[in-house]
Parts: C-alpha cells; structure tokens; sequence
C-alpha cells in the first residue's frame, strides 16, 4: 500500500475542511485548543452529558522566527527562522458542565516522534551591503520537544433554537525546542559580497528552546443541524509573555531572552458528527499566532554575564489539522 506523506495528509484535510467552509459553513475547531462546547439537544431529543473525554490527533506545521537587533540602533542584524514541519501530534483533552451551562476544558498535546525540519539563518551587516543580507546559513534540525497545553471556560451569552454563542476566557502554554546539525553557508568576504560559500561539520551546533505564554479573551459559537454541530471560535490577548534558550555548542556561550506584552491571536474551526448519545467524530482545523516583539537579553558564558535591552525578538506561527474522537458520559 503506498502512503501519503505528511505534506501530503495535510493539504488533503485542509482542503476537506476549506471545501466544508465554502458549503455555507463556519466553523471552529480545536486541533490546538481545549474544545468547549454547551450542553446542547441532539436530533433524538437526549440531552448531551456533563462529562466529555477527547482523543486527537493531527498534523502541525510552522514557524519560530529568533531575532537580534542592534543596541546602539535598534537594526535588525540577525533573523533564524526555525521551521516545524508535518510533525504529528496527539492530544488528550476533556471537558465539564458547570452551572449556568458554563464548560470548563482542560488540553494537551505532544508530538509522536522527533521529525526533522530547517533552519535558516539571516545576518546582515551595514558596512558590507545597507539594506541586503551579506550572511546566509541553513541548517537541518530536529524538533526535540513539542508541547501544547490549553485551558479555557466558555461563558453562555446568547441561545436560540439551534445557535448558541459564548465569551471565552482561556490560557494557552507551548514549548519548543531544535537542535540544529550541519548544514552549509553562504558568507561575505568584506569587501566581497556573498562570495564565500562552504559546509558545517555534521554536530549540533545551536540549541534553541521557546517557552510562550498567552491568557485569551473571545468568541465561540455552535450552530446544530440534525446530528451535525458546526463550531467556529476567534480569541486573543495582548498579555502574553514569552522566554527563549539560544545555546551556541561551538562558541561556549548562551543568549536568554525575555518578552513581555505580546500579541496573541488564535482562531479555527470544526465540523462534528454524533454518531450516537455517546460518541461523535470531529475534523478540525486551527491556528495561532504569537506576533512579533521585542525583548531583553541575557548573555553567558563570557567573563561577566551581559544584559542587552530591547536587543531580542520573538514570533511564533503555526497551524494544525486533525481528527478528534469524543465520548461523553
């Protein structure tokens, strides 16, 4: 039998799901994000359980961007972008009605295996080219660790015979972290411009962790017909906080950096069938991102340890299709 590769599987369910956008339908889903859903009637007239238990799985893709910036000017002088590429992930969430018809939903999620990815590294330097790069580095990686955890309550704000819709208040936790290996580069010579070109042995040069953070205010909504619930939801925040770990293994040294006050945006949709009282079969897609910002860093491993203000930035993208099965009990 031949297999489809990641890539493959997830432009299949992502093109399921736009096809089911298009059909007239909003949805939301929770690839990434506890699912919270109100106690709603199904098509044979019995009432949805109080207890909920979730098993999902999906495919993930995106990208960490670690940036530096000048101290003395504020230019950006290096950009890695770290990629997260068809990686699988599987999930465990559940959830609890609560009086008022309020839902409580706690999730979480790891990827299954260590799949490799890129790394590409930008640095440019003023005296060489004004505007352009003048050195280039692309690396393979492997992503070592892949973590997703969410929590949210959805607040009832408004209900009609087969539409409801909710407030969300939320907290949103990843973690990620590469190692790089290899690779070649293209550098400037100085005055020559990207004249240099050549290979990295094949050993771990950078180890680069980010730990973000994001408390989320939003909107979710359900609409049922017969024994299919279309969901959609849009969330945010701009209280989010972030920490990354930049550890260069060839130089001895390691650069922590600290954000606060960042952008935080997430948004999705899913299409469910009740298969019967107890069970039902979702498709989600989802997707987030922790915008662009600038914070401080902490350098080790020279004789002192350096603080550089604003000399750091951060950003995260990413998005996930996938299934999810659910029993409620």
């Amino acid at each position: 039998m031949t297999h489809l590769p990641f890539s493959c599987r997830s432009l299949l369910f992502a093109g399921i799901c736009l096809c089911l956008l298009l059909s007239g339908f909003t949805n939301d889903a929770y690839a990434m994000s506890a699912k919270t859903t109100r106690s709603t009637t199904l098509a044979g007239g019995s009432e949805e359980s109080p207890f909920a238990v979730r098993l999902n799985a999906g495919v993930l893709n995106g990208k960490s961007r670690e940036l530096v910036y000048d101290e003395t000017n504020g230019a950006k002088v290096s950009e890695l972008i770290w990629t997260i590429e068809d990686v699988p992930i599987i999930g465990l969430s559940g959830r609890v009605t609560l009086p008022y018809d309020m839902t409580l939903s706690v999730g979480g999620w790891t990827q299954v295996s260590t799949p490799g990815a890129s790394m590409e590294d930008y640095d440019w330097d003023s005296s060489i080219h004004p505007t352009d790069w003048a050195y280039f580095s692309y690396s393979p990686t492997t992503l070592e660790r892949g973590e997703m955890l969410d929590a949210n309550l959805a607040v009832p704000l408004f209900g009609m015979e087969n539409l409801n819709l909710s407030g969300l208040i939320g907290f949103r936790m990843d973690h990620w972290k590469w190692t790089d290996f290899g690779g070649y580069y293209i550098y400037s010579s100085n005055p020559g411009f990207r004249d240099r070109t050549g290979t990295f042995a094949d050993e771990t040069g950078i180890i680069y962790e980010q730990w973000l953070y994001a408390p989320y205010l939003g909107l979710q909504f359900e609409y049922n017909l017969d024994q299919v619930t279309f969901s959609g939801r849009v969330a945010g925040s701009r209280w989010g906080w972030a920490k990354d770990k930049d550890q260069h293994e060839d130089r001895g040294m390691v650069f922590r950096d600290y954000f606060y006050n960042i952008t935080y945006l997430t948004y999705g949709g899913e299409v469910t069938v009740h298969l019967d009282d107890a069970w039902s079969l979702s498709m989600n897609v989802d997707a987030q991102q922790y915008y662009r910002t600038k914070g401080d860093t902490n350098i080790e491993g020279t004789l002192n340890v350096n603080r550089i203000d604003n000399g750091a930035g951060i950003e995260h993208t990413s998005w996930m299709t996938g299934l999810s099965l659910e029993y409620r009990f």
